[in-house]
Parts: C-alpha cells; structure tokens; sequence
C-alpha cells in the first residue's frame, strides 16, 4: 500500500519567491513500486518539478522499495513579475501498472513585493541668492510588484527655501520601471552664501525609498556684488575728498 502525505498544502510568499511543497511517499506493501510523478495543472507561465529532498534533483519517477520512505520537493517556480493573488496547482503520483493514483491539490498566496530605490542627477549643484537650480530625480520599481500613485517628497529643505516637482505624481510603475521627476529649487534673496542640505526620496502608497542628499552651494547674486563694489567706490571716494581737503590745510 503506497501512502502519500503532503506537509505543506498553501504557503504565502511574495512575489519572485520560489516555493516548496514537502512531499513524503511511504511504500507499506510488501512490493516495489516503480513510480510516475507527474504535474497535470499549473498556471501560465509557472514551472513546477519534483525533487528527491537530500539531492535536490528534479525526477519525473521514482523506484519505491518494499518498506520505503521517500522524501520529495514539489518545487514550483512563479514567473518573475507576477500578479498578486492565489493559485493552484495539480500533480499526479501513480504507479506504471495504473492501480495506484494520488492527486496533489497545493495552493500558492503570492503577496507583494516592493521596493523603490531613487537616484539623482546629482548630488552637487549651486545657485546664487535669490535665484534658483534644478535636478531630475529618477524613482526605479526594483520589487516584483507594480506600485501606484508615487510621488516625491521633500524630507529636509532649508527655511525659507522653495521647491516645486513636475509631475507632481504617477500614477503607476511595472516592476524594473522608472519614472523621472524634475526638481527646481529656488533660494530666499537673503540666503548667505554657503553650503546647505537639501533631502528628498520616494512615495508610493505600497512603499518608501531611502533617502538621498544633495548638496547645494549658495554663492551672493551678482546685483549684491555690484552694490558691495558701488558702496567701496563711494567710500574710497569719499576717503580721497576728505583727504584733500585736510591736505590743503
């Protein structure tokens, strides 16, 4: 008598995972028994094997010996972008004489899987007080799941400073798609020359990116440069009337 016990009959993962089903075959006869194993229903695009558990090989059949156990792996392989949801799959245990047959009914819950990952442009730029710079920032899908509304977000600015991103959102990434945001950046007229932080990173409404820092350097506008150089001329002027005048005394 051939026994059949599946250990795991649903197992949830996430997307891009492949799964395992634990299969044990006990042989309770007082015969051996060449056996078939067989996969007779899979979704699209799936792949599934039986594996012997300790040589990890894939096998289509198996010699039972009187008294036997047999340990096996029903391994099956989702496609690399999947859709989040629950499948099925069907396999066949049966014996060459056809006086044996076992149906293996097992289930699959695939669940997301997110992940954003953001780049910019750069990661220096400069500006001049009271005037502005921009960068592009490029938000990558690298999960196995599609991700909606995703935007970008302004984590740090320095007070005082303005921002605007274009698009201001998108409504979806495939999974290994990107999408491309520009950011401009406008600095106050009193901001003092220096170096300032700015941070930002991705929304979706499954998942955040890290962050990422850009450096920006602030250096005075040229109209305050041409005051500062009119308010030294007017004093060295200045200096030279005054001394003239004590000169001629």
């Amino acid at each position: 008598m051939i026994q059949v016990a599946v250990i795991l009959k649903e197992i949830t993962v996430k997307a891009g995972t492949t799964l395992s089903y634990p299969v044990v075959i006990r042989n309770r006869g007082d015969e051996d028994f060449l056996l078939l194993l067989n996969v007779n229903s899979i979704p699209e695009n799936w792949d599934a094997v039986f594996e012997l558990e300790e040589e990890k090989e894939a096998v289509s059949q198996i010699l039972l010996l009187e008294g036997e156990t047999m340990r096996l792996n029903l391994v099956v392989t989702p496609p690399s972008i999947v859709d989040i949801g629950n499948y099925k799959i069907a396999a066949v245990i049966s014996n060459m004489e056809g006086t044996f047959e076992k149906q293996i009914d097992v289930g699959a819950n695939i669940i997301g899987s997110y992940s954003l990952k953001i780049s910019a442009s750069t990661l220096y730029t400069s500006a001049t007080s009271g005037g502005s710079t921009s960068f592009t920032a490029t938000v990558t899908n690298t999960g196995q799941s599609p991700v909606t509304t995703i935007k970008l977000s302004m984590v740090d600015i320095p007070s005082g400073w303005e921002y605007s991103v274009t698009p201001v959102q998108t409504a979806s990434i495939a999974s290994k798609e990107s999408s491309t945001f520009n950011v401009l950046v406008k600095t106050p007229d009193s901001a003092v020359a220096g170096d300032y932080m700015i941070t930002i990173k991705a929304e979706s409404d499954q998942v955040d990116s890290s962050e990422v820092q850009i450096r920006v350097t602030v250096s005075a506008s040229t109209s305050w440069g041409l005051i500062g150089i009119g308010i030294a001329f007017v004093a060295i002027v200045g200096l030279i009337i005054v001394f003239k005048k004590f000169s001629r005394r």
